[in-house]
C-alpha cells in the first residue's frame, strides 16, 4: 500500500487538474466570444476567425475530457520526478528558442525533439528518428505549405 503522502499527491494531482482544465474552459470561452468582433469572412477566404475557432472549440472540448477522465480513472499515485530531466528539458527549450532564428525551425525542432526523446529515456533508434520526421512533415504540409504561416528558415540558410 502507498503512504498516505502518495495519497495526498494523488488528491492534489486530481483537483489540481481538473482546476486547469476548467480555467481553460472559462479563457477559452472568452476568447471564443471575442472572435466574435473579427471582420467577417470574404467569399473567397475564410476569415481570421476560422483558425483561433477550431483551436479554441478543440481547446473546451479536450478541457472536458480531461476533466471526466480524471474522475473516471482511479487515482493517480505520485512518484518522486527527476529533477534533472525538467532542468534538461527547459535548457532544451531556451536552445530551441535561441537557436530558431539562426539554424531555422525545422533543423533546431529535429535536435530539439531528439532532445527530448532521450531526455525522456526513449531508446528505440526507429522513433528517435520517425516521430520527429514525421511532426516536422505534418507542420510542413499542413502549417508552412498549406496555412502559409511563415516559420523562421534561419540565417545559415542565406549564408548557402
Amino acid at each position: 500500500m502507498g503512504s498516505p503522502n502518495t495519497k495526498k499527491g494523488g488528491q492534489i494531482l486530481r483537483k489540481g487538474t481538473t482546476i486547469i482544465g476548467v480555467l481553460l474552459i472559462i479563457i477559452s470561452t472568452l476568447f471564443l466570444i471575442q472572435t466574435n468582433s473579427f471582420p467577417p469572412p470574404t467569399t473567397k477566404t475564410l476569415g481570421p476567425t476560422f483558425w483561433p475557432r477550431i483551436v479554441l472549440t478543440v481547446t473546451i472540448v479536450l478541457s472536458v475530457l480531461m476533466i471526466a477522465y480524471q474522475w473516471m480513472i482511479p487515482e493517480i499515485k505520485l512518484q518522486n520526478g527527476n529533477i534533472t530531466r525538467a532542468v534538461l528539458g527547459m535548457v532544451c527549450l531556451i536552445l530551441f528558442l535561441v537557436l530558431c532564428n539562426f539554424l531555422g525551425y525545422f533543423i533546431t525542432a529535429l535536435i530539439f525533439l531528439v532532445s527530448i526523446l532521450l531526455i525522456m529515456g526513449e531508446k528505440n533508434w526507429k522513433i528517435l528518428i520517425m516521430y520527429p520526421i514525421c511532426f516536422l512533415l505534418f507542420i510542413y504540409l499542413v502549417f508552412y505549405l498549406t496555412l502559409d504561416v511563415e516559420l523562421p528558415l534561419g540565417k545559415l540558410i542565406g549564408l548557402m
